[in-house]
């Protein structure tokens, strides 16, 4: 990255934090689901979506989101960290396999919450990547659905995800789903698994 790609980074950054925090502020939520009370590290799973609320959602908890390489991931790794978050970077194209090492470790050591996009960062759209499954049944941390529904919102139609924007003042109903304990399950039946994440997993 040169010093006109960092700055324009920086600026990009700067303002889309300041006006997610804006529009977020505004909106009134509501919680549906209650957290099981698990000891050890929690893996958030959304569609990439849903992005925008989660990362608001989950600031200032020293929450490990899992971020691509990309230059937009860049972007989404600096304005985390402004919402006190601590990134992984890495994807199933670039750095996955040291950033699912990484997450393992995480997951095993100490008591974290990592977020990850069900189905990555490029897609197809709602479609479970199988490291995700992979580093629940390595690690041993349940998977937690979570989704969230705005009452007036934009959807990015034209983007390969159906991004998903709240308008200001709009309620906000954020979903907890029941943990999902793959210790123990065979890597063979990762594709099975797979499939009924995304069959269940139908948050809107």
């Amino acid at each position: 990255m040169d010093w006109t790609d960092s700055i324009k980074n920086r600026l990009v950054s700067f303002l889309g934090h300041i006006l997610i925090s804006i529009l977020l502020h505004s909106c009134r939520l509501r919680i549906h689901g209650e957290l099981p009370a698990i000891k050890g590290s929690r893996i958030f799973i959304f569609w990439h979506r849903h992005l925008l609320y989660l990362m608001f959602h989950f600031r200032h908890q020293n929450a490990r989101p899992l971020i691509s390489l990309s230059s937009d991931g860049e972007i989404i790794s600096t304005i985390s960290k402004k919402f006190g978050m601590k990134p992984i970077r890495g994807s199933s194209s670039r750095g996955g396999a040291r950033a699912l090492l990484e997450l393992i470790g995480l997951a095993k050591t100490s008591d974290n919450d990592i977020l990850i996009t069900a189905d990555g960062p490029k897609g197809p759209l709602r479609t479970v990547k199988p490291g995700l499954v992979k580093l629940a049944v390595k690690s041993g941390a349940p998977l937690i659905p979570a989704c969230w529904k705005a009452s007036r919102s934009w959807v990015l139609t034209r983007s390969w995800d159906q991004f998903i924007i709240p308008k200001p003042f709009s309620k906000i109903d954020f979903f907890f789903g029941k943990a999902i304990d793959l210790r123990g399950i065979d890597e063979e039946k990762v594709a099975e698994i797979m499939k009924t994440l995304e069959k269940t997993h139908n948050c809107v």
